[in-house]
């Protein structure tokens, strides 16, 4: 296995950790100047990176892989970087479908973006049957989009025996690069912590809003400082999330 991957300034990775498990791990710096292209969504223009494009085609000419798996739908255009090998998208979402639910302006660019990448490739995996569905009818091959669960190792994911002293804390894992998460934190601080908070004074939140935060939720409340309430705190990038886990008193998904 080898792994070609974006580094971004607010990035903390233990490489000496993947490159146990990985032949190489090749790392591109994601600082290049990209430009705004009004046909594209934002998230596909800032992707774009001539040093990503030609890493991949260096490691691919040294290794000869078998197959190059792209993961996320902003990152599909890497396909072209080696096209002469069997290729598979992992759509960790079909994602004009999520800016179809929220109206958003995207949703067009998204449309047109995803329909012509999904015929790209050899094989699309999915997360559910109801994203199969979206993803076949935007133009991928239904005898070649595989659903793949979202899974959990339970073994190493087990709540504590016992719950921590002090008041409860209510988990919250949901980076704000991913605009349903902001919708969902949103949702969860305006409607169901004030509920909470009344019938449990000293319930404490813990937020894993991932790297860069901050700039993300500027972007998406127009400039509104984070206020999660008392009793709460908000962290960027957390390495081991199981020790969260394992002593919240609840986790919360509040996805709308």
């Amino acid at each position: 296995l080898l792994l070609v991957t974006f580094r971004e300034r607010e990035d903390q990775v233990d490489y000496a950790r993947l490159s146990s498990v990985l032949r190489r791990v090749v790392v591109v710096d994601h600082d290049e100047r990209r430009r705004r292209d009004p046909e594209a969504p934002r998230a596909v223009w800032e992707s774009r990176s001539r040093a990503m494009t030609a890493a991949i085609q260096e490691a691919a000419t040294q290794y000869q892989p078998d197959l190059l798996q792209v993961e996320y739908t902003h990152m599909a255009a890497y396909r072209d970087a080696w096209p002469q090998i069997p290729a598979v998208l992992v759509e960790h979402d079909v994602t004009f479908s999520l800016h179809q639910q929220l109206a958003s302006g995207e949703f067009d660019r998204w449309r047109r973006f995803e329909s012509r990448w999904l015929k790209s490739y050899d094989a699309v995996a999915v997360m559910s049957e109801e994203e199969k569905g979206k993803a076949v009818a935007a133009g991928a091959s239904p005898e070649r989009t595989w659903v793949v669960p979202n899974g959990v190792d339970t073994e190493r994911f087990q709540p504590a025996a016992e719950q921590a002293a002090g008041d409860p804390e209510i988990l919250y894992v949901g980076s704000f690069r991913h605009l349903p998460n902001m919708v969902g934190f949103e949702y969860l601080c305006r409607e169901i912590l004030p509920r909470l908070r009344r019938r449990l004074p000293g319930v404490r939140l813990r937020v894993v809003a991932g790297p860069g935060y901050q700039k993300y939720w500027r972007g998406f409340s127009g400039g509104r400082a984070l206020d999660a309430g008392p009793e709460a705190r908000v962290e960027g990038f957390v390495e081991d999330l199981a020790p969260l886990y394992r002593r919240a008193w609840a986790v919360v998904a509040p996805l709308r």
